[in-house]
């Protein structure tokens, strides 16, 4: 999750002009196409196993936008020691394809990342983390969309850093890489991202892993079509919710394997309620604790006056974001507050825990949480109630935690899951 600088914000909003950006999306032909194609015709349910999934998750169209070879890659990501890490060259290509969002026909976005060479890949769909919907500077915002990243190096309002790291590493090591931009960003960028939407996020990622197996064969690529998820921050959420979301209801059309997330909030009620009762400033996480309420509200089509929420005006996520203090009673209104807190609020409080990630189910295939003990964005106690919880239940989960904080163990996230992965791809 970005650590939302209010400061930083306004100044991209000045640098940006205030509106998203289109980017490279020139570069993917789409014309206006792509947001209008037909449809109307898109299922708006989840699709069952005892269904057609011929609409949803349907391929719009691809692009090849660059060829990397691993010392290329080496030399985008100067500041970490991947070399061993690197195996294949890498084709990526820029993807549109059909899914929903919040019950509604969408074109949504992604890369397909292709190692050269390797003999009959697995698929692996990375998630990446929080990005604000604007460009940053620094990275972490609108620009660094996995789509439209086309081999270049980190630039002011576009990083790509996970995209650099994560995806490019875990493709030369010879996975199909899918991944998702999610609703909000590149060829969706005029809807506002649910973010941190379990079901949201976990739809529209089913569908980019049916459109990446529909490229695939166009490529005439074979694959073993084995499944590996993984994922950091919001990522890491939306990783668990694939997972559940395949074991559910998409258990016959996806051999998932195993779970790889790395300090994700899985544990939304906890979050959400705990924030609430904190009396004194809760620092820079107010604004995407914020954001998350918004989402939860907007997607889970409540309908509450934004006055009745908010003590300033809130329209949209950026709105959201843009809080007048760090201060949850200078936010929120303390009668939702003491509605929600108190159980008074159903509708509301139903949301965010119908959000939850840990209750209600029994992962079948392998999970391998990650975490920094120090972490003070996405609280170690998420990772902690998923871990003991799935573990209470007889579910095969291992547990990993680092000394380090939100960000510091990204490459050994990275080393352990590419090791793991690599045992059970091989069985």
């Amino acid at each position: 999750m970005k650590k939302v600088i209010l400061t930083s914000i306004i100044a991209s909003v000045v640098l940006a002009g205030s509106s998203l950006p289109a980017s490279a999306q020139s570069d993917l032909n789409l014309g206006t196409s792509a947001s209008a194609v037909t449809q109307k015709n898109i299922k708006n349910e989840s699709s069952s196993d005892n269904e057609e999934n011929t609409v949803r998750g349907e391929l719009l169209s691809y692009k090849k936008v660059s060829q990397l070879t691993t010392k290329q890659i080496l030399k985008l990501n100067p500041a970490k020691d991947i070399r061993s890490l690197l195996s294949y060259d890498v084709s990526l290509y820029s993807i549109t394809y059909k899914s929903i969002y919040n019950g509604e026909p969408v074109v949504l976005s992604g890369l397909v990342t292709i190692p050269k060479g390797k003999k009959k890949p697995s698929y692996l769909q990375y998630h990446h983390g929080t990005m604000l919907p604007i460009p940053m500077t620094g990275g972490e915002g609108s620009n660094d969309a996995p789509s439209l990243f086309h081999g270049q190096p980190a630039q002011l309002t576009a990083d790509f850093g996970e995209t650099r790291m994560m995806i490019l590493t875990l493709a030369s090591k010879g996975y199909v890489v899918s991944a998702p931009d999610y609703a909000g960003y590149n060829v969706s960028k005029n809807l506002d991202h649910p973010y941190n939407v379990a079901s949201e996020l976990a739809e529209s990622s089913v569908d980019m892993l049916r459109a990446t197996k529909e490229l695939t064969r166009k490529l005439q690529i074979k694959t073993d079509n084995k499944v590996f998820l993984a994922g950091w921050s919001e990522g890491g959420g939306a990783a668990l919710a694939t997972h559940k979301l395949i074991e559910q209801k998409h258990v016959k059309e996806f051999n998932l394997i195993a779970t790889s997330p790395l300090a994700g909030p899985y544990d939304s009620t906890s979050m959400i309620l705990e924030s609430a009762n904190v009396e004194g400033d809760i620092g820079e996480n107010a604004a995407i604790y914020n954001w998350t309420l918004y989402s939860l509200i907007k997607f889970g089509n409540i309908d509450r006056p934004h006055d009745e929420v908010w003590k300033y005006e809130v329209n949209s996520s950026l709105d959201a974001l843009m809080t007048p203090s760090n201060k949850v009673s200078e936010i929120i209104q303390e009668s939702f507050l003491e509605n929600v807190i108190n159980g008074k609020d159903g509708e509301v409080l139903a949301a965010i825990k119908g959000n939850d990630l840990i209750q209600g189910w029994t992962p079948k295939a392998k999970i391998m949480f990650h975490s920094g003990k120090h972490d003070d964005i996405v609280p170690h106690y998420n990772t902690l109630n998923a871990y003991n919880t799935f573990k209470e239940r007889g579910a095969d989960v291992t547990l990993y935690e680092y000394e380090g904080n939100h960000y510091t163990p990204d490459l050994k996230y990275l080393t352990r899951t590419i090791k793991d992965f690599g045992v059970l791809s091989r069985k």
